[in-house]
């Protein structure tokens, strides 16, 4: 079965919303995130 990978992009998405979220809240802002990428994880028996 084929699950998907975290990948650099994955990566360097989280990095951006973690990114923002600290601008927001240093401002005052309320953050709360809603969604985000859904990466399985492998295993084999």
């Amino acid at each position: 079965m084929d699950l998907p990978k975290y990948t650099s992009q994955n990566k360097q998405e989280r990095i951006g919303v973690h990114k923002i979220a600290v601008i927001l809240e240093e401002l005052g802002f309320i953050f709360r995130e809603t969604s985000n990428g859904d990466v399985g994880v492998e295993w084999t028996d």
